[in-house]
């Protein structure tokens, strides 16, 4: 899990009830319980609105957009930020709007819209740059490093990261400095560079724990257990997993424990030992529900599928992939909105579980019902044109 892109959720800076419900949205936001947070944000968005207070509505704008990208409404997202980016702009907040700029780069960074997601940071990098904001110079060249990882180009990714860790460590940033180590780590990781990835990623569990960085602590024992799981160290890695899913308890970070909760599932899968993969991908997927997380849950329900495939119940594993196609076929009617080189992200990120049900389907020699998966690829194709 990367650990420096963290929507950046903003406060106001008067004294009023739509203020306090600001901030009570801020602490339903911290404990992922988002549906609250975007209830509570709604009303104080009413009672700007209605004050005039046209800071505090650009503010919850974009908090609420941040809100709509940890339910994997990414639409929404977007159409919230835009709008607090507009105001911030009319207002001439260039601190909000390269705030702003950064949150939106995020969204199309999820979406795996790779160079929208680098222009938008590098549009917040030159403002931070000029506004002589050192603190979120340091964020972005990290958001930026996380955009050349994903995109598989890794000198470039370090080069950012090293630029940001240099920032980091300048300004006595710890807490900035043990997640830019943990995504150092993550390079290597990605490099099969094991050893480095450990020794990066343990640095960053040291510093984070000598600060009290719990929530830290707990990404960064989930990446230890990745890094365990991919030398096929299968006992270490649950270790690590375990340890990282007791601390998410804890702290009640109930996203958090619903990840870990589907990476110990895979552990189980790779173990063959199919019955705790099962129990481990329900309690995820029944925590993605309770969130309203609808990406998680499309996700799970994949991991499922595989796992009903793996073990030779093709029936099974059909229901379960009709299910995520049936979650990314609600994104794509909201999708309609977007621009065509973003329709065609979305269908490419999703596109390998169409592609996963139609094949069994086929096997199963339910070809008409194959043929209406593969259709709607081409509709999203031809809604693309």
């Amino acid at each position: 899990m990367l650990d420096a892109v963290r929507p950046t959720i903003a406060w106001a800076q008067t004294d009023s009830e739509a203020d306090r419900l600001l901030d009570e949205g801020i602490e339903l936001y911290r404990i992922s319980e988002w549906r609250q947070a975007l209830d509570t944000w709604q009303q104080a968005l009413e009672l700007y609105r209605q004050a005039g207070n046209r800071t505090g509505e650009a503010i919850i704008l974009g908090n609420i957009g941040n809100v709509y990208q940890s339910l994997g409404d990414y639409p929404q997202a977007l159409d919230y930020q835009e709008q607090s980016l507009t105001l911030k702009r009319e207002l001439g907040d260039r601190a909000g709007e390269a705030i702003t700029l950064g949150n939106i780069g995020n969204v199309y960074q999820v979406l795996r819209d790779y160079p929208q997601a680098l222009e938008y940071q590098e549009q917040s990098l030159v403002l931070t740059r000029e506004l002589r904001d050192r603190a979120g110079e340091a964020i972005t060249l990290g958001n930026i490093g996380i955009i050349y990882d994903l995109l598989g180009d890794y000198p470039q990714a370090l080069d950012y990261y090293e630029q940001s860790l240099a920032l980091k460590r300048e300004l006595g940033d710890r807490a900035g400095e043990a997640k830019t180590l943990g995504n150092i780590g993550i390079v290597y990781d990605l490099l099969g560079d094991y050893p480095q990835a450990l020794d990066y990623q343990e640095q960053s569990l040291a510093l984070k724990r000598e600060l009290g960085d719990r929530a830290g602590e707990a990404i960064t024992l989930g990446n230890i257990g990745i890094i365990y799981r991919l030398l096929g160290d299968y006992s270490q890695a649950l270790d690590y997993y375990e340890q990282s899913l007791v601390l998410t308890r804890e702290l009640g970070d109930r996203a958090g424990e619903a990840i870990t909760l589907g990476n110990i599932g895979i552990i189980y899968r790779l173990l063959e030992d199919y019955p705790q993969a099962l129990d481990y991908y329900e309690q995820s997927l029944a925590l993605k529900r309770e969130l309203g997380d609808r990406a998680g849950e499309a996700k799970t329900l994949g991991n499922m599928g595989y796992l009903f495939e793996a073990q030779s119940e093709p029936q099974l594993a059909i229901i379960f992939f009709q299910e995520a196609v049936n979650i990314y076929e609600e994104f794509r009617e909201r999708h309609q909105s977007f621009e065509q080189d973003n329709q065609t992200t979305f269908t490419a990120a999703v596109e390998d579980t169409y592609r996963k049900l139609a094949d069994l389907l086929l096997q199963q020699d339910r070809i008409l019902e194959a043929q209406q998966v593969l259709d709607l690829l081409k509709v999203q194709e031809l809604d693309n044109s």
